[in-house]
Formats: structure tokens, sequence, C-alpha cells
């Protein structure tokens, strides 16, 4: 009877152990898994506020360098506004683009900042009327080469077939002041030349 009761105890005691071990491991897997996750958790908001950090760089860089480039824009544009409100001008005309501005004179943003202007569109008018701001001093006399070049080729086109335009592509010269360099071909040239001196220094 003792011997049986012995083996009982020693039974429910070993099952009692067991159990004991069972819980523990599931507790230091439990703790584990909480600890990964937590870890896991920490890592994706250190990868997420990077990321965030990293846009937020990019997103403000972007930003300054577009309002520098409006800013340029906006005060040429309104130099050239004033051009147009003061000075006598032809009634059909084109603005300036970037492909035109290529097409035209041979300039790229590798030349220039910024850049306004006109040109007759009526087939008759030789206006034409541009003003560049150039990226750096090194650019400015490129650029006065390749305005002059301009005003040369509308030259040797116009004397065959609209000579009464000649006087005013003849009287046109390259200026500049600072950065800025200027092209006109107008009948308001004086005028519309003290406007940009005044305004582009």
């Amino acid at each position: 009877m003792k011997k049986i009761f012995v083996v009982l105890t020693a039974a429910i005691i070993a099952v009692s152990l067991c159990a004991c071990g069972e819980d523990g491991d599931k507790k230091t897997t439990s703790s584990s898994e909480s600890s990964t996750s937590v870890s896991a958790e920490s890592t994706d908001d250190k990868s997420s506020a990077s990321a965030d950090e990293s846009s937020t760089s990019v997103s403000a860089e972007s930003t300054d360098n577009k309002t520098s480039a409006s800013a340029d824009a906006s005060y040429l544009e309104s130099v050239f506004e004033k051009v147009k409100s003061e000075a006598k001008l032809p009634e059909e005309t084109a603005d300036f683009s970037k492909n035109k501005m290529k097409r035209v004179f041979g300039l790229t943003d590798k030349d220039m900042t910024d850049f306004a202007g006109i040109v007759a569109t009526n087939g008759v008018d030789q206006t034409e009327i541009v003003i560049v701001k150039a990226k750096d001093e090194s650019t400015v006399e490129g650029i006065k080469t390749k305005l002059e070049n301009e005003r040369q080729s509308k030259y040797n086109v116009t004397k065959n077939y609209n000579p009464d335009q000649l006087p005013m592509i003849e009287n046109a010269k390259v200026e500049d002041s600072g950065l800025y360099v200027w092209l006109t071909i107008a009948e308001d040239a004086d005028k519309i030349n003290g406007i940009f001196k005044d305004n582009c220094k």
C-alpha cells in the first residue's frame, strides 16, 4: 500500500513539474514574441520617421528652388509689363518661350536663369525685344554674342525684302548691366532700353 502511495505521489509531482515547465516555455516564448514585435514596430517607426524627414527635406529643397526661379521670373515679367505699358509696340506679338529662345538664339538653361521678350508676328514688322538674366558672369559674353548674331541675321534677311525696317535693326544694339543682357529692335527702343537700365542692374 505504501509503495502504491509513493508511486502515485511521484507521478503527481512529475505531472506538476511538466505543467510548470510548459507554462514557463509559453511565458518565455510570449515574452520573446512581444519583444520582437516591439522591436519591429520601433524599426518601422524609425524607418517611417526617416522617410518623412527625407521627404520633407526634398520637398523643402524643391520649394526653395521653385521660389528662387519664381522670384526671378516674376521680376523680369514685371519689368517687361512696364515695357508693354509704356512703350509703343506692335499689336500682334508673341512672347518668347524656352523653345523659341533655343531655336532663335541658341540659349538654354546652361546660359541663363531667366528671360522675357516678345517678337512681332505680322510678318512685316521686325520688332524683337528680349532680356536675359545670365546664369553667372562667365555666360554674359556668350549671351551677348548670340543676341548680336540674331540681330545681324535679321538684318541680312530683312534688307532683301523689307528695307523700310532696316534702320530699326541697324540702330539696335546689344546692351548689358550686371548679369542682365538685352537686345531691343523696336521703334521705341530708347524708352525700352531706359526701362531695362533703370530696373535691371
